[in-house]
């Protein structure tokens, strides 16, 4: 029983990662395409605060090719 609860907490915290990434990539594309940060945050469900710290940190524009 204590393996069981044990994997299930894994499983959990592996759920909410990735919910995390799939959010910063959202606002990530959704920046790239030129959506408003404050639509951004409404349309994905984070504050403007998370929604520019994205921008700050995890954004990189795309090249030109």
């Amino acid at each position: 029983m204590g393996r069981e609860l044990f994997d299930s907490e894994i499983e959990k915290k592996g759920i909410e990662k990735g919910i995390e990434i799939k959010a910063k990539k959202s606002v990530e594309n959704l920046l790239r395409l030129g959506v408003n940060e404050d639509i951004v945050a409404q349309g994905v469900g984070l504050s403007i605060e998370e929604v520019r710290e994205i921008q700050n940190n995890y954004f990189y524009p795309l090249q030109d090719q």
